[in-house]
């Protein structure tokens, strides 16, 4: 669809493409603003950050973190260079993420321009429905390489882009293909799935020379991978906890019982639902839109489904569950694929004369879309709805430092224990300027049988 496909007066294009500029803006107040606050470090974040600040950067490498966490290496770089201009606090850890979310609002935008070719209005419009998820912002400032993940995603795609219209050749994209692998665990399957599709491609073409460049590519990303695999993930990754705490979020690729319909059902709907109210539509568009890439035969689409294929997949051997915080990378993807086939359906309506459907579906859905996301009013002036209930230690720990009395004892829940110690040190155990009255909790009160010591300990 070119730019003048729907037809719109320029004055009405400009003002819409100001506006969806003008949500991208408030997003990112939005975001700053949520890190702004006095919010403590939750469960996840805090877990992460213990091995996190106990190590420099000539040592972020050395060996799994502590409690099962990890992060690709790479973010966990980039995170811990800005720790090193900006500090330790929980607006520092998360600046990263801030950071990331607003790089990937232009990635949304330059790849639904570049790739799918749709107008600037209607890959303005992406880039705002992005900008806008509450489910992103959510994680837009958060201590997590979540947020990160869509934006690798998409370079995988631009960097492939490039190297197809001849802009690159195929050393320089195997080298940016094999290091976005320590950066981002998804950016994987969408290679695997850009290299199966093009490949496929370039053998019914007979393009010998091709075929050979591209083998060159996957010799250079599975060698990437397989160090890295080996070398940083594989440790916590086949760990028997982990492995039992994803055992039920793999994807049933091949559902054989009522059991595996309705988990596949739930997986799914983890997949779209950080859409929010928007996934009732973004789903069945986006089972549309593969549908048409399919028929239509779309290069740009078919490598997407591709690698969301070698993703499935992956699930299905247990190796990536299907939790919606490890597929937010999907958010952003689906939106340039939606939006891409949008546009080219819009572009053969108008070539039919049919104007009416193709203004409907290629300005005013994206309308709704980006509106009903409503995750900027959620937030902004509201400072309220950015905390999570029952991690919020900052404030308790403020509140017994000006309240406790001597001889009192404090007890750290052990859910809060890496909370307590980011925020007081790790060896404190003194509150209110009185020595050794604060006991770090043990055991989560989870199973029966496993808290006598604990109670044992605190009636002491």
């Amino acid at each position: 669809m070119t730019d003048a496909g729907l037809k719109m007066d320029r004055k009405g294009t400009r003002v819409l493409i100001v506006v969806f500029a003008l949500v991208c803006v408030l997003g990112l107040v939005t975001s700053v603003s949520m890190n702004l606050v006095n919010r403590s470090l939750w469960l996840d974040e805090a877990s992460l950050s213990v091995s996190f600040l106990d190590r420099s950067l000539a040592n972020l490498w050395d060996g799994p973190f502590e409690g099962n966490q990890t992060a690709p290496l790479g973010w966990l770089y980039v995170t811990k260079l800005i720790t090193v201009i900006f500090g330790t606090s929980e607006f520092a850890l998360r600046l990263g993420s801030v950071l990331f979310y607003l790089l990937t609002i232009g990635a949304v935008w330059l790849a639904a321009r570049k790739i799918f070719e749709v107008p600037p209005v209607l890959a303005a419009a992406a880039a705002a429905l992005f900008a806008n998820i509450t489910y992103v912002l959510e994680y837009s400032n958060e201590f997590k390489p979540y947020i990160a993940e869509g934006f690798f995603v998409l370079l995988v795609l631009l960097a492939f882009h490039a190297y197809r219209k001849g802009k690159i050749k195929a050393w320089l994209l195997a080298l940016i293909w094999a290091v976005l692998i320590w950066f981002s665990n998804p950016v994987c399957f969408l290679e695997g799935g850009c290299l199966l599709v093009e490949g496929i491609r370039l053998l019914r073409a007979k393009n010998r020379k091709g075929l050979l460049a591209l083998v060159g590519v996957g010799a250079a990303i599975l060698a990437s991978f397989a160090v890295y695999y080996f070398f940083w993930l594989k440790p916590v990754a086949t760990r028997d906890g982990m492995q039992s705490y994803w055992n039920d979020y793999a994807f049933p690729l091949i559902p054989t019982s009522k059991t595996a319909l309705v988990n596949l059902a739930k997986s799914v709907y983890r997949m779209f639902r950080g859409f929010g109210l928007d996934m009732w539509v973004m789903l069945p568009l986006t089972v549309l839109a593969a549908v048409y890439v399919l028929v239509k035969r779309k290069a740009w689409g078919l490598y997407i489904l591709a690698g969301l294929f070698v993703a499935l997949v992956a699930s299905w051997l247990h190796f990536f569950p299907v939790m919606d915080r490890l597929w937010l990378f999907l958010i952003p993807l689906d939106i340039v694929f939606c939006f891409g086939a949008l546009a080219d359906f819009c572009a053969s309506l108008l070539r039919k004369g049919q104007r009416l459907p193709a203004v409907l579906l290629g300005l005013v859905l994206p309308v709704v879309l980006v509106v009903a996301a409503w995750g900027i009013p959620t937030y902004l002036g509201h400072p309220e709805r950015v905390y999570r209930r029952g991690e919020e230690v900052n404030s308790e720990i403020a509140y017994v430092q000006d309240h406790i009395q001597p001889g009192d004892q404090v007890y750290v829940f052990r859910s809060s224990v890496n909370t307590y110690q980011y925020r007081m040190g790790k060896e404190n155990r003194s509150l209110g300027g009185m020595p050794d009255n604060v006991i770090l909790g043990d055991v989560h009160f989870a199973e029966h049988g496993e808290c006598d010591r604990e109670i044992s300990r605190l009636l002491e």
